[in-house]
């Protein structure tokens, strides 16, 4: 533990960043977030007990993330293109598009150009066609639809605008809904080798 006064001890953060680390993989920005709400908890919990000003030590506080997720940036213990590549598969196989894993990598504050760069790498029109073949048969849509439906204009847009909703491109979406059965199981049986 530091001590940041004569009298108040912070929570050892850079223990709890490792210990949370060995169990979950984080972002840099994730785990900053963690620590920070960490810190402000214990604030609170202190000041309920004083009525202190605790800007001062809030700051150190803060500063101190900042020392802990710099060296475990440097040390590899964070590593934010690890992370982007352990849970794109799983994306992937959830059905989720290239805009929509965008997104959901921008909302755990992973940089946008690392984001790109690595899209780039890893997702190509194949795996995009994988992903919406994956979502079609989440929802029962194209393909996967029951026979009993006829095929239909009205059918077909409706299904078409359900995977352009899913951030799926007006050509993917095309291509999945002509698609055979046979063809997308397939298709399908790629995505379980990822």
């Amino acid at each position: 533990m530091q001590i940041m006064s004569n009298r108040i001890q912070l929570p050892d953060l850079k223990e709890y960043a490792l210990n949370y680390l060995a169990r979950y993989n984080n972002t840099e920005a994730g785990l900053v977030k963690l620590l920070r709400q960490k810190v402000n908890r214990w604030i609170k919990q202190i000041q309920k007990e004083d009525d202190q000003d605790y800007d001062e030590i809030l700051k150190k506080a803060y500063d101190k993330i900042d020392q802990i997720v710099n060296e475990l940036k440097q040390n590899g213990g964070i590593n934010d293109d690890r992370f982007i590549f352990s849970k794109m598969p799983s994306l992937i196989r959830a059905g989720c598009s290239k805009k929509q894993i965008q997104g959901r990598f921008i909302q755990k504050g992973i940089n946008p150009s690392l984001i790109q760069s690595s899209l780039q790498e890893y997702h190509d029109d194949h795996l995009e066609l994988l992903s919406a073949l994956a979502y079609a048969r989440k929802r029962k849509i194209g393909p996967f639809r029951k026979r009993l439906l006829k095929k239909t204009a009205e059918l077909k847009d409706r299904e078409q605008m359900i995977l352009a909703r899913r951030g799926f491109s007006f050509t993917i979406s095309k291509e999945v809904l002509s698609m055979t059965h046979a063809e997308a199981e397939e298709c399908i049986n790629k995505i379980r080798s990822l």
